[in-house]
């Protein structure tokens, strides 16, 4: 039987409070921002316990936190293992054994169960897919297609139920290439060609490190390109892949150096701005210069690339708060520090946050760091989080931080701050293929209706008629009604009813 097949309902909705307790030792002073610090492991390795910044390596399920590592110091022969958080603190999930070089990655499907992919040196890479939520005997392996051959430096992003992979080919080429995959069906999309490697002379064309943001009917797609056998970067790339035309992608400079030798252009982080736009971190150190942490916006009008230099050399992780949009957080490594940035309207402008000391934890040499993203298939916590790693090297530590960003407010029963006022959230994403996702606030106990309606304001789908407490809740719709048919492509009303009040929001199915 095809292990991606499987029965479940056309209706895939989740409501659940968006709150987190893990039992670790907060740390505040007077006017700085609290957070939450606790180590998952320790030991011997070749590189850090995980290696690239830009593959998912840390997702929230609603419950728990689960992370990746690598532990060994032969690259060929090093062990991967999942790491699960809850409220027991971190335990070993999931070993996943040899690892081959290369570290795994971790998203969730549209019901927050694992999905593991492992890049493998010399062989098309390894997908799992847990079949039980929080069950770790449950993985089931996906079937590759035809010419996936050897995927390595894999960006992967969930659309829905739809995996999507980029990644460099055979070493013999190391052209780049995109495929996905519909884990309902196991029905695969590609491998599509989409930069042959050119060798002829320097600076090479071999892109590394893929970023991937679904959106609408394809994908952003963002990629370094190493210019030559080194850990120099001349350019960072962008394209919008669709996904009915992925050849026909149009690749548009964001940001290059010249000359190249020695000097970077390297993508770490990307996501979608509520004004439309397009936003980026990456390094930047031109000849001469020095390497700078940088925000690259692309404007949706004009669809040109503009710059904003944050501080020093860094790794970056975004962070998009959910209970008040357009409020952005970002989480950096730099040098032995650990900071935190804060930005309105986009993330134009950043200021550094003021943070409780980090003394006496014995940070030290950090770099490698990833945060938790919507493209990943998370939940989104309550706060900013990432992973990552300290300590000279070979001796290395795998770190988590969630910082507590939220105002001092009334805690509920529910464990998070009880909202104020009700309110229905803009879906996300939107427009949408394979699913949405809706969050909306009750800001009293009431009797509670969430539908869809037509322009005419039909009744098509009920998605929640009951009465609730308050708090701030979450759903999911796959575009289709109660009785399994699917709708088709087209705007729809969401109407959110909260005793007597009302609130709209507007979404668009692309089929």
């Amino acid at each position: 039987m095809n292990a991606t097949r499987r029965t479940a309902s056309r209706l895939r909705l989740a409501l659940l409070p968006l709150s987190l307790s893990l039992p670790l030792p907060l740390h505040a002073q007077d006017g700085v921002i609290d957070f939450a610090l606790s180590r998952i492991d320790t030991g011997e390795v070749w590189v850090s316990p995980y290696f690239g910044y830009n593959g998912p390596k840390l997702v929230f399920d609603g419950d728990d936190f689960y992370a990746v590592g690598m532990w060994g110091l032969d690259p060929s022969t090093a062990k991967g293992v999942v790491y699960r958080g809850g409220e027991e603190g971190w335990e070993r999930f999931y070993d996943w054994g040899t690892h081959d070089y290369q570290p795994g990655l971790v998203l969730l499907d549209s019901e927050r169960r694992l999905v593991l992919v492992h890049p493998r040196l010399l062989d098309g890479p390894r997908i799992l897919h847990q079949q039980g939520r929080g069950d770790p005997d449950s993985f089931e392996e996906v079937a590759l297609p035809a010419g996936l051959g050897k995927a390595g430096y894999v960006g992967a992003a969930m659309d829905g139920d739809r995996l999507i992979l980029g990644y460099i080919a055979d070493p013999a080429t190391y052209s780049f290439l995109v495929a996905w995959v519909d884990l309902d069906t196991g029905e695969w999309g590609g491998p599509h060609l989409l930069a042959r490697e050119q060798r002829a002379e320097e600076p090479y064309t071999t892109w590394l490190y893929p970023v991937i943001w679904p959106d609408g009917d394809g994908f952003h797609l963002v990629v370094s390109n190493n210019g030559d056998l080194s850990g120099y970067y001349n350019r960072i790339n962008y394209l919008y892949v669709p996904y009915a035309d992925p050849l026909s992608a149009e690749v548009e400079v964001v940001a290059d150096v010249v000359p190249w030798t020695q000097n970077i252009a390297y993508a770490e982080a990307m996501w979608k701005g509520a004004d439309g736009a397009l936003y980026l971190t990456g390094q930047y150190e031109p000849e001469g210069g020095n390497n700078r942490l940088m925000v690259y916006r692309r404007d949706p009008e004009t669809r040109q690339w503009e710059e904003t230099v944050i501080g020093g050399a860094a790794v970056a992780a975004v962070y998009e708060t959910q209970a008040r949009p357009g409020e952005l957080w970002m989480a950096v490594t730099h040098g032995s520090a650990l900071l935190l940035y804060r930005a309105e309207e986009g993330g134009r402008e950043w200021t550094r946050a003021d943070v409780a000391s980090f003394d006496g934890h014995g940070l030290q040499s950090l770099w490698f760091l990833y945060g938790i993203s919507p493209t990943s298939g998370s939940v989104l916590p309550d706060g900013p989080c990432a992973v990552f790693s300290s300590g000279p090297h070979p001796n290395l530590e795998l770190w988590f931080v969630r910082f507590r960003t939220a105002p001092p407010t009334a805690v509920s029963g529910l464990g998070e701050a009880t909202p104020r006022a009700s309110r229905l959230d803009p879906a996300y994403p939107n427009p949408f293929n394979a699913g949405t996702v809706l969050t909306f606030e009750i800001g009293r106990q009431a009797e509670v209706d969430l539908r869809v309606h037509d322009l005419l304001g039909r009744p098509l789908v009920t998605l929640r008629s009951e009465r609730m407490a308050p708090g701030r809740y979450r759903a999911r719709w796959d575009g289709t009604l109660a009785d399994g048919g699917s709708l088709g492509s087209g705007v729809y009303i969401l109407r959110l009813r909260v005793g007597g009040d009302s609130y709209t929001r507007k979404v668009m199915v692309l089929r």
